[in-house]
C-alpha cells in the first residue's frame, strides 16, 4: 500500500486487537503515519501497547454527559473513559504536526458527531479539548452529518436531523474557543450516500463457512484453527478471516485470498 502511493496506514476499531497489531508493527519503517481510528471508549493500558508504533491518533467522543452514554450506549462510563484514553493519546505523540501538503503526520484528531438537540453536550465535549491540551495541540472534528434511521422509535429525539442553527453555533463556539481542524455543512452528507445494506450492488454471493466445521487440514495451530471463518469469494479463492488472536497465529495468507486447494 506505501508503494502504491496511500498516504496512511488506518487502523479503524482495532481496540480488540491491540496485542497482535503491535506486535505486527514493531520493528516495521513504513515511512508514512499509522492511524489509530477508534471510538475512543478504550483502556490507557490498551492503548500503552502502541506507544511509538502509532502515530496519528483519530478518536471520537460521543458523549461528555454519562447519562446520555448511558442513554444511546448503555455505557455511562464512556465519557470518563474516554477522556482518559484521549489524554494518553496526547502523552504519546504531543501538538499535531502537518507537512506541507496539509497532511497530518502525526498527533490527535478528535472528532464529535452533533446530535440533535445535544448542543450543550456537545461544547462540553469542545471545552475538553479546548481546557485539557496546549493551543494548537490537537486538532477538532465537528461533525453534522447525523442521520436518522429506521429502529429508533425508544429514542424519539433522534428522529430528526441536525439543525442548520444548531450547526452554526457549534462552530462559532469551536471558533471562539481557539480550536484547530474542521467541521461540516449540513448538507455535506445526505440520505443518498447512505447504502441499502441488502446486498445492492454485490455481484457473487458470499459464503462463510468456520474452518473446525469443514475439518480443514492445513491450519495446524489450535488457537487459528478454533477461530478462523473461511470466506468463498466465489471464484476459486477463499479469504481467511479470525475474530480472536491470541497469541497471534504464524500463517502467512491471514487476510489474503489465498488459493482454495492451499486452505481445504
Amino acid at each position: 500500500l506505501r508503494d502504491l502511493g496511500v498516504h496512511n496506514i488506518n487502523l479503524v476499531t482495532g481496540a480488540h486487537f491491540v496485542r497482535p497489531i503491535a506486535q505486527a508493527l514493531s520493528g516495521l519503517e513504513l515511512g508514512i503515519p499509522v492511524v489509530w481510528n477508534s471510538s475512543g471508549y478504550e483502556s490507557v493500558e490498551s492503548l500503552r501497547q502502541l506507544e511509538g508504533l502509532v502515530q496519528v491518533y483519530m478518536p471520537d467522543f460521543k458523549y461528555f454527559d454519562p447519562e446520555t452514554a448511558r442513554r444511546y450506549s448503555a455505557a455511562a462510563d464512556y465519557p470518563q473513559a474516554a477522556a482518559a484514553a484521549i489524554r494518553e493519546m496526547f502523552r504519546q505523540t504531543g501538538p499535531y504536526v502537518v507537512d506541507e501538503k496539509g497532511l497530518i503526520k502525526s498527533g490527535v484528531l478528535i472528532r464529535h458527531l452533533i446530535l440533535p438537540g445535544r448542543t450543550e453536550d456537545a461544547r462540553d465535549v469542545i471545552d475538553f479539548a479546548a481546557d485539557e491540551f496546549p493551543r494548537g495541540g490537537v486538532l477538532f472534528s465537528l461533525m453534522s452529518q447525523y442521520t436518522p434511521m429506521p429502529g429508533l422509535e425508544r429514542f424519539p429525539e433522534l428522529q430528526k436531523r441536525v439543525t442548520p442553527e444548531e450547526n452554526r453555533a457549534l462552530i462559532h463556539y469551536m471558533q471562539v474557543r481557539g480550536l484547530d481542524g474542521f467541521w461540516q455543512e449540513p448538507d455535506a452528507a445526505t440520505e443518498e450516500m447512505i447504502p441499502e445494506f441488502d446486498l445492492t450492488g454485490v455481484e457473487k454471493p458470499v459464503h462463510i463457512m468456520k474452518a473446525a466445521d469443514i475439518g480443514s487440514t492445513s491450519m495446524s495451530d489450535p488457537l487459528f484453527y478454533d477461530n478462523a471463518y473461511l470466506i468463498d469469494n466465489g471464484d476459486g479463492t477463499t479469504t481467511i478471516s479470525l475474530y480472536v488472536i491470541d497469541p497471534v497465529p504464524s500463517f502467512s495468507a491471514l487476510g489474503k485470498p489465498v488459493d482454495r486447494k492451499s486452505v481445504v
